[in-house]
């Protein structure tokens, strides 16, 4: 209790500072006030009872408390937003009975998704248009990987393994989607609901700071608090500098997470009457970014943001004010005493910490050779091929650090492509009205998507991530039906 106490009061604080921002910054634009702190209180209280619950099974139960009382009065999307990212997202084994070694494997995060998709379905009438399957190409898409998961697990294990996969991973995945792209009628939904995301990657920035600067980790007694074994808690260093991570289990994947933040923030704010606010809330999530010191978030976010201006208005004084901005900011990087190491770590600029990109150019000339033994269906045994062998890294373990890889050995080129698949169609969805003036936040979650994407090719598909991404897919998907029925 007292090894979780101290980090628990530090969070707590750095939350409600960066409640305080994102309340002058999204507020009552973006969020109304009324609903303001259910989410800011439902996201403390949670993390609250991650560092004090001292066993999972009640960290879940108050968590789950917490949401189902404020479910009652706000957007249930909205509150998934607040309740998904506070934590990292750790698995935990419940111990089977006789011969089942486990009963289940779950993330409360799971637990979250299908109390806000039982209560909000709950309260809506029967028969809903909106709510009609296959309104969307991307649920037939997304059904279809989904399923093409869950038969690959029967074919290559038991029954009950796959019976888990269909109930925990499958179903959280699309109650996730369905929640996101159902829920989310109006415009004032979609502000709303990407404002509480915003909040969120605002506090999540504000950690990563004091975790770099302070050089702690904050969220590694949680393992030891509630008990499991992520195999995340270890201090990640880069360039002699830590990489913070906060709630997001990794490096990369906080970097994706505050990517999308940034580029989400364009879509909901503007610098008229709050402007010193909203530089602070931008400096958060940049700052945030770069302590992560993960070079692959940087590029695709760099990416992403191009794409963003290039489909807005005034596209050439934008461009401008991004290469003024970029003059300076190296400048003043090169005059700060860790600048230097910054700029030695930004691709085809420095050259330092050289060994994992040769490492994963290893990795993708060698994974190429094994994915043609079995280029249609894959196989789960990839790893084990001798070829393999000669990527097992000092841990032990063989990083395959590319989702698009590990999908494609695992389950073909087929299971690419079924994977691939809703990200093509929502990019598809929104690009039909990216490029109007009137509709500044489905362009922020086409960028945003694009993001992820060129995120997804340098880094395992793990913590958070997969969350923020069927977040960001069906709030694609309702945003891109809210724009076409106003055209």
């Amino acid at each position: 209790m007292l090894v979780a106490l101290k980090p628990l009061i530090v969070v707590l604080v750095l939350g409600f500072l960066g409640t305080f921002l994102g309340r002058k910054v999204l507020c009552p634009d973006v969020i109304p006030a009324s609903r303001f702190n259910a989410y800011a209180y439902t996201a403390l209280g949670i993390t609250a009872a991650a560092y004090l619950g001292q066993n999972f099974l009640v960290y879940t139960a108050i968590a789950a408390l917490v949401v189902w009382v404020h479910l009652k009065k706000v957007h249930p999307a909205a509150l998934l937003a607040a309740a998904l990212f506070c934590t990292p997202a750790f698995n935990y084994e419940v111990g089977g009975i006789g011969g089942i070694n486990q009963l289940v494997v779950y993330k409360v995060q799971y637990v979250f998704i299908y109390l806000a998709c039982w209560r909000w379905r709950a309260s809506l009438p029967k028969k809903s248009a909106h709510l009609k399957f296959g309104a969307s190409p991307v649920d037939w898409l997304l059904l279809a990987w989904l399923a093409h998961q869950a038969l690959t697990t029967l074919n290559d294990a038991t029954a009950t393994v796959a019976l888990k996969y269909v109930m925990f991973e499958g179903g959280a995945t699309f109650a996730l989607y369905y929640v996101f792209s159902r829920s989310i009628r109006s415009q004032a939904d979609l502000k709303e609901v990407v404002g509480v995301l915003v909040l969120q990657c605002i506090v999540m920035g504000l950690v990563a700071c004091f975790e770099s600067t302070r050089q702690w980790l904050l969220y590694s007694p949680l393992e030891a608090a509630l008990g499991i074994v992520s195999g995340g808690g270890e201090y990640s260093m880069r360039a002699g500098m830590l990489r913070a991570r906060a709630s997001a289990y990794h490096p990369i994947v906080l970097g994706a997470v505050l990517g999308v933040g940034l580029l989400l923030a364009m879509g909901v704010t503007t610098q008229a009457k709050r402007s010193a606010y909203w530089l602070g809330m931008v400096g958060c999530l940049v700052l945030g970014m770069v302590v992560t010191f993960s070079r692959g978030p940087w590029v695709a976010t760099m990416g992403a943001y191009v794409l963003w201006l290039l489909l807005s208005p005034n596209r050439g004084a934008n461009f401008s004010k991004l290469l003024m901005f970029g003059v300076v900011a190296m400048v003043a990087l090169s005059l700060t005493p860790q600048g230097g190491k910054i700029i030695d770590l930004l691709p085809w600029v420095g050259d330092a910490d050289s060994a994992t990109i040769d490492y994963r150019n290893q990795l993708l000339e060698t994974s190429w050779t094994v994915f043609w033994e079995n280029p249609l269906m894959g196989s789960p045994y990839y790893m084990y091929e001798p070829i393999m062998q000669s990527l097992v890294q000092g841990e032990g373990i063989i990083d395959v650090v590319n989702t698009y890889l590990a999908v494609a050995m695992s389950f073909g080129l087929l299971g690419l492509l079924l994977f691939v698949g809703p990200y093509a169609a929502t990019l598809a969805l929104l690009w039909r009205g990216a490029r109007t003036d009137s509709n500044p936040i489905g362009r922020s979650l086409l960028a945003a998507l694009a993001c992820l994407l060129v995120t997804l090719a340098t880094v395992s598909n793990i913590g958070s991530l997969p969350l923020l991404c069927w977040v960001i897919v069906g709030t694609s998907v309702a945003s891109a039906k809210i724009h076409l029925a106003k055209v």
